[in-house]
């Protein structure tokens, strides 16, 4: 597998470190959701444990390491994720690692240790990990990603190597989904899936999403503009998808800040841009309607009265 363009510079430093053994025991990869950083990990995996890389740092796909590993069985490889059906990674799975580390190494590349969704490890759990941290065992590399590095203890942070997956630019983004065939216009999904590729190739996947979105769109200018009341858009939307609709209303207003700072930046719905504008005439008013939406995005794990939460979200818009 060849890493994607925009994570190019990022594969080229890894390697280099490699190279030069001064590849630390532990990474921390920190990156957005939508932009192909398990692919990232996966090329980066498959590298650690091959027997014969590439001059450019890459997994042979043919040594005998390679074959067990992409038939999912090499012995010095361990993947933690978070649980399916819990919010966070609990102090089991990851007291288990001692066991694992203890072993002899089964093959001549490094003993190597993926934690996905490593930020969501619960205090028990991270602490359990910096044990490992402190004394590694020889030959091990133990990759962390994570979508808030920040959520991590500091001790934990500053044991790891940290890098950030980046988002690509606009052009990078495009000349990716240009190879695909879509069904909506490249520009609108990557405004949709703020700019994260893989995200819009997703979006665009998904039968209704962009018509949906752009209803909720014309919705939410007729609460801005009083044309359709705060409780019947609430109810429209009632069974909807939360944390979407959230989203949608952050990445408008995102756009919104951009539109103030810069004065041309493209927009996917310019109505609505417009309604916004009146809707928060200032930066302070459009921070305080942001922060509003963060911190309700917050409450989307709890059981909630859907109707009442969409008409409090609705009145974020409403004019004071």
């Amino acid at each position: 597998m060849n890493v994607y363009p925009w994570f190019s510079v990022l594969w080229e430093q890894l390697t280099k470190s490699r190279q030069a053994d001064r590849l630390a025991h532990a990474l921390l990869l920190t990156g957005s959701q939508g932009i192909g950083r398990h692919h990232f990990v996966s090329n980066l995996v498959a590298s650690l444990l091959c027997n014969a890389i590439d001059d450019e740092g890459k997994a042979c796909g043919q040594c005998r390491a390679c074959h067990v590993h992409q038939g999912g069985a090499h012995p010095d490889y361990l993947a933690i994720d978070l649980p399916e059906g819990k919010k966070q990674i609990p102090v089991a799975l990851i007291r288990g690692l001692s066991g694992f580390l203890s072993l002899s190494r089964s093959y001549g590349g490094f003993r190597v240790v993926f934690i996905n969704a490593a930020d969501k490890m619960n205090v028990n759990a991270a602490n359990s990990l910096l044990k490992s941290l402190e004394e590694p065992p020889p030959n091990t590399i133990i990759i962390l990603l994570a979508e808030q590095a920040s959520n991590l203890p500091i001790t934990l942070r500053s044991r790891c190597q940290q890098y950030t997956l980046p988002v690509p630019i606009r052009s990078e983004s495009l000349a990716w989904l240009a190879q695909h065939d879509l069904s909506e216009s490249a520009e609108k999904l990557l405004s949709a899936a703020a700019n994260r590729p893989l995200l819009a190739l997703s979006l665009d996947q998904q039968s209704g999403y962009m018509n949906d979105r752009q209803r909720f769109a014309i919705d939410l200018a007729s609460v801005v503009t009083e044309q359709k009341s705060v409780t019947s858009v609430a109810k429209a939307w009632e069974k909807y998808d939360l944390l979407t609709l959230l989203d949608w209303q952050l990445q408008w207003l995102h756009q919104l800040f951009k539109n103030n700072i810069l004065d041309k930046t493209k927009i996917d719905n310019n109505k609505l841009m417009a309604c916004l504008a009146s809707a928060f005439p200032n930066q302070d008013k459009t921070w305080q309607a942001y922060e509003r939406l963060v911190q309700m995005k917050s409450l989307t794990d709890y059981p909630l009265n859907r109707l009442m939460f969409n008409e409090a979200m609705l009145l974020s818009w409403v004019k004071t």
